[in-house]
């Protein structure tokens, strides 16, 4: 039976993906493929679907029928088949995606749920615990990233706000936990260089919510 050191921290990236452009070429004929950036395209409970009604294709800016009859979906492979594409026409497509961008080493996870304790006068029992506002916390030492992820997730943005992950730690071994923290986003990153070893990437974050399982 082998044996693991550590924990290993994982990194999703998951939300929606508005109006992507699938191809501006002039190709046209029957049954074209066409593959979305993000993958696999997941329904709204986060699952990997293959219903074409959980998507929105746009053939030059209108909506095309989402009943299988103008494209079909692979979503564990981002693939969208347009069934009689027109050339010189833009597809576009609004769908929602949930892709693993990378595997960590290294995590610390600290939650503090800034207690405060209330007395009353002359009582050396507090008479209660008051719950104060949740800080999640997360250190990470980098092993593998997706660098296009990481430049999003850094603040490298067109536009808009930082993207929100969802980071899964867990042991490799069964019967291990597994933490999830919901609604993360990175606060600073460190890239270390060094000579003959491994490239090393500290990251810290903040998330919302924990939750845990058995894996």
């Amino acid at each position: 039976m082998a044996t693991y050191a550590g924990w290993e921290g994982v990194l999703l990236v998951e939300g929606d993906q508005t109006r992507e452009i699938l191809t501006e070429s002039s190709a046209g004929g029957s049954n074209v493929v066409y593959y979305t950036s993000h993958w696999p395209i997941v329904d709204a409970s986060g699952n990997v679907t293959d219903d074409p009604s959980d998507i929105t294709v746009y053939d030059n800016g209108s909506a095309m029928a989402n009943d299988g009859s103008a494209y079909t979906v692979d979503g564990s492979e981002g693939k969208i088949t347009i069934i009689s594409a027109t050339a010189g026409h833009q597809y576009d497509v609004t769908y929602k995606s949930k892709e693993t961008v990378g595997c960590w080493q290294g995590v610390d996870l600290e939650q503090k749920n800034n207690l405060k304790v209330a007395h009353v006068g002359g009582q050396r029992e507090p008479y209660d615990i008051k719950e104060g506002p949740i800080e999640i916390s997360l250190k990470f030492h980098y092993l593998y990233i997706d660098s296009r992820a990481m430049r999003m997730a850094t603040g490298k943005l067109n536009s808009g706000a930082l993207p929100e992950f969802t980071v899964t730690v867990k042991t490799k071994s069964s019967g291990g936990a597994a933490y999830e923290v919901s609604n993360v986003k990175i606060d600073a990153s460190k890239l270390s260089l060094k000579y003959d070893d491994l490239t090393g990437y500290d990251v810290d974050a903040i998330g919302k919510s924990t939750s845990v399982s058995a894996t």
